[in-house]
């Protein structure tokens, strides 16, 4: 795999990031093993997903992103220049690696029961957008803040961050991007008139896409919808298809589309297969459901399946229909 930090400034490039491992290794628990995060078929998942796109993108560059890796990378080259500023950042596994006293702001775009975008709000299970954004305020009191973000592909949910610190009266007089295009950079330089770092800055970006946006159940996977089910559930469409619109949202051809589905599908399988519970029984999706980080439940074409489905035939009935 070609790593983002080998890409030359020029060009096109599809940016893959990965952190599924890691995502799906906060079900552990003393009554629930998972796979571990150094399992092969990850890396094997990974291998295939980056063949599979290579060929379908003719004349497109495509790097991956080992988030794990990126963040010690940022942290590496910005430690020094931090001082007594808060850390805050909206993506977790950077903040994992962070210095203590660092802040996470859990936040997600929303959408609409057709995948369109309505707004921003909670990650699922977390507290509401306003109260973590006034915690955060409290929590600067007198200091700048030093922002750090995996990346950016529009910088809208950037900006919307910027403006909701601004109106609270919090400087950011930093923001650290892992990667970044010099049109989202001038972007986000509308409405920030603070210091810039971009630590991979690559050409002209024709999409980016987290793996864990591919794999259902994973937590964080896919668009979230703002309206919740009458149980209080969490529901999103993940990327892939039958749930979401993969040609539209990952900017991928038709075609593969479908077969990448298929592909992610079949990984999903494999990952939850390798779920054991202490009691034998079944994995279902009301214990992904009910567990923390909160995990939105995949639908797709209006169709919410049960809580009390288990989580391997569910996804084996999905990928039996996508033929």
């Amino acid at each position: 795999m070609q790593s983002l930090h080998s890409a030359p400034s020029h060009g096109d490039y599809y940016v893959v990031t990965h952190d599924v491992a890691q995502r799906l290794q906060s079900f552990r628990s003393a009554t629930l093993d998972v796979p571990r995060q150094n399992d092969p078929m990850f890396d094997d998942f990974h291998a295939g997903l980056q063949e599979k796109m290579q060929q379908a993108l003719v004349g497109v560059s495509v790097h991956t992103v080992h988030i794990d890796d990126l963040a010690r990378t940022i942290w590496e080259k910005v430690k020094h220049r931090v001082g007594d500023r808060l850390v805050v950042s909206t993506c977790s596994e950077i903040i994992s690696v962070l210095n203590r006293g660092s802040r996470t702001l859990n936040i997600n775009r929303l959408f609409d029961s057709r995948g369109e975008l309505v707004g921003h709000g909670p990650r699922p299970g977390c507290e509401s957008l306003a109260r973590q954004l006034d915690d955060l305020a409290s929590a600067a009191g007198n200091r700048s803040v030093f922002l750090i973000e995996e990346g950016a592909y529009s910088g809208g949910t950037i900006r919307f961050v910027l403006r909701q610190l601004h109106e609270r009266g919090v400087e950011v007089s930093t923001l650290v991007m892992g990667f970044c295009t010099p049109k989202t950079r001038d972007y986000i330089k509308e409405v920030f008139d603070g210091e810039i770092i971009v630590i991979n800055e690559i050409g002209e970006l024709v999409d980016w896409i987290t793996d864990h946006d591919l794999i259902p159940f994973t937590p964080g996977c896919g668009r979230v919808m703002e309206e919740k089910t009458p149980e209080g559930c969490v529901c999103a469409f993940p990327y892939i298809l039958p749930f979401g619109r993969m040609e539209e949202w990952t900017s991928l051809p038709e075609d593969i589309a479908r077969g990448i589905s298929r592909f992610c599908l079949e990984a999903s399988i494999r990952f939850f297969d390798g779920f054991s519970k202490s009691d034998g029984s079944a994995l279902t999706i009301r214990d992904l459901v009910d567990s923390y980080p909160a995990v939105p439940i995949p639908v797709g074409n209006g169709e919410i399946p049960s809580l009390d489905a288990e989580v391997v035939g569910f996804l084996r009935a999905v990928r039996g229909r996508l033929v």
